[in-house]
């Protein structure tokens, strides 16, 4: 499995200092792992029986829930949404078990607590889109400028991919605008992923420093974890005799202690792929 960790602007283009990592500094939290096979243990207890899991973790973060993943077999991600917090909805669970139950190769979560747009529906995170032949998942933790999105990617390019959450403005949801405008820098550097990001927070840093842009986006063949806010963990284990290698980045580590996990630094790119 590759792992790379990649500065992608110099520190001193931004005086933003990281928040603290406390459950109570974050807007919404996001966990994601890829592996040839996510182990079922870590699925398990990552996402639902551990003290920081994805569910309890819903109960600071009440509107609503959503996992995806691929495996082998998909020819795209299966995605299941609620909107009641993630530690109260029996579905929840029961979508775990299916996703640990089907050879996950790349998962993606997210609990959310909205901070723009549409509030009393599904957790829309993370946001779908096919392009370029592959199926793309974006989810965000914090927030970002819609104005500023908007602007930056243009009207002709919002109105050929319009958005798939909310009716104007005033619903929509910043977090979707932003993966847009990542999906546009992405296709502008010829599906350079790493370039396209780049550029994408370039720009928008150059407009408006003090967004919150942590995010995980990932093609079914790799994840990516971007830092700049709020705390952003990761793990990798590598192959032993009874466990594959598998990485997982999350916006707080799932366990009582931070003992394994390391914490990446603003402006720090994270990309692990499957294998």
């Amino acid at each position: 499995m590759a792992l790379s960790v990649s500065l992608l602007l110099a520190s001193s283009v931004s005086e933003f200092s990281a928040c603290s990592v406390d459950s109570g500094t974050h807007e919404c939290r996001l966990w994601g792992a890829t592996a040839d096979s996510v182990p079922t243990s870590v699925v398990r207890d990552h996402l639902v029986s551990m003290q920081y899991s994805l569910k309890n973790l819903g109960a600071s973060n009440r509107n609503g829930w959503a996992l995806a993943y691929f495996n082998k077999t998909l020819s795209k991600p299966v995605t299941h949404r609620g909107r009641l917090p993630a530690n109260m909805d029996p579905a929840f669970d029961e979508a775990v078990n299916e996703i640990a139950d089907n050879d996950p190769q790349t998962i993606v979560g997210h609990v959310r607590i909205a901070t723009s747009g549409l509030v009393d529906i599904p957790d829309p995170h993370p946001f779908n889109r096919s392009k370029n032949g592959k199926w793309w998942l974006f989810a965000h933790n914090g927030g970002v400028s819609k104005s500023i999105t908007i602007e930056l990617m243009g009207n002709e390019f919002l109105n050929e991919n319009l958005t798939q959450v909310g009716n104007g403005p005033d619903e929509w949801v910043d977090s979707e605008l932003y993966f847009l405008y990542v999906l546009k820098c992405i296709e502008d550097q010829g599906w350079n992923v790493t370039l396209g990001i780049t550029q994408a927070i370039t720009t928008i840093c150059e407009k408006n420093n003090y967004g919150v842009m942590n995010f995980l986006l990932t093609n079914g063949e790799h994840l990516w974890g971007f830092c700049k806010g709020y705390g952003l963990h990761y793990r990798y284990t590598s192959t032993s005799e009874t466990t594959p290698q598998w990485t997982v980045i999350a916006s707080q580590p799932p366990t009582s202690t931070y003992e394994g996990w390391a914490l990446l630094d603003d402006f720090d790119l994270l990309e692990a792929s499957k294998k």
